[in-house]
């Protein structure tokens, strides 16, 4: 039988339960919860978290990254399980709105916005360029959004220039994983296009939030200067405590520094940039190439609307790098395009 939702009310949830705190022995660096993360192995992890690394996830997430304002109407643009649910609790906090959305169609995205006077929401970058395409988008009403926090993958600078004009500076973009917590921040002012140097910015991460430290570090562990590539590593108040997995937190906090396994970059202004991940690298005739570099380079044409890169054996060069293109609607691109 199917429950009413009468029995999922809030007043029937917590009526009835005890109004004294319980008895319990506890610290706020004590172990609190395991979230688990594939990364780029495929490989379940489970991450351990303490009740410290939530609450600094809530302030976080709630002051320096999602800008959340009083009353806030905050619709959930990707699952809970992904990265929009580290901002329910603020906007709890500031006296606001959740709005649960059912899954990833921009249609209910757009509808909701209109519906709710949705003023904040969190989507990955696909849902972005799905909403700038959306061949409908202008027959809702979408006055009402002030915020569109982006995260989960890098977003093509081009097609965050036409979100841009799309949306105007509405856009958040925070740089984070299930082990480091959040590192970085590419806040609503750092959304411009004024220049050639803001438009490279937009490639960016931003840069690392209060009480986080963020270096490049080469194979050796040791620290890069501004401007070189290398595995992106952070310490911060927020971090893991470590694996369930014992055997995993040598490697991974060598030094106290919680190994990202992310390749990238910092420039002189301290804004990280994310190059690839460390296992997706192409090595082709000896040469690195990092499919996210290549796959910038396919968006700057105007007939591409998403690409993704890839290495595939090849008998001369080991691998080729190869790449997965979709075309824009009424693109006349054929399969042999060239991107200059």
């Amino acid at each position: 039988d199917v429950e009413s939702s009468a029995d999922h009310a809030f007043e029937a949830l917590v009526s009835g339960q005890p109004t004294e705190r319980p008895d319990v022995a506890l610290d706020e660096h004590d172990e609190a919860y395991v979230l688990f993360t594939s990364g780029s192995t495929g490989e379940p992890k489970g991450v351990v978290q303490s009740h410290f690394t939530w609450c600094h996830y809530s302030i976080t997430a709630g002051l320096e990254i999602g800008d959340i304002q009083q009353g806030e109407v905050f619709a959930h643009g990707a699952p809970l399980t992904h990265f929009t649910q580290i901002f329910v609790h603020p906007t709890f906090l500031r006296g606001g709105t959740n709005v649960m959305l059912p899954g990833l169609e921009v249609e209910t995205l757009l509808s909701a916005v209109e519906r709710e006077k949705v003023t904040a929401t969190a989507v990955v970058p696909t849902i972005i360029y799905m909403l700038v395409d959306h061949p409908k988008r202008d027959s809702y009403d979408l006055s009402s959004l002030q915020t569109m926090i982006y995260a989960g993958s890098p977003i093509a600078p081009d097609r965050l220039k036409d979100a841009l004009e799309v949306f105007g500076p509405i856009f958040i973009q925070t740089y984070a994983g299930t082990e480091p917590g959040y590192v970085s921040c590419l806040r609503k002012t750092d959304h411009r296009v004024d220049t050639d140097e803001d438009v490279r910015r937009l490639a960016s991460g931003g840069r690392p939030l209060p009480f986080t430290q963020v270096t490049i570090q080469d194979e050796e562990d040791n620290v890069l200067p501004v401007g070189e590539i290398g595995e992106i590593c952070s310490k911060q108040l927020g971090q893991m405590l470590g694996y369930v997995d014992a055997s995993r937190n040598a490697e991974a906090l060598r030094g106290g520094w919680v190994h990202t396994g992310d390749i990238g970059r910092l420039d002189d202004d301290g804004f990280l940039y994310l190059v690839d991940r460390k296992k997706d690298m192409v090595v082709s005739g000896g040469f690195n190439v990092f499919p996210r570099q290549v796959e910038d380079v396919l968006l700057e044409d105007a007939d591409v609307a998403q690409v993704a890169v890839v290495g595939i054996p090849h008998e001369k060069w080991g691998e080729a790098v190869h790449a997965f293109v979709v075309v824009k609607d009424r693109s006349t691109a054929s399969p042999h395009f060239s991107c200059g």
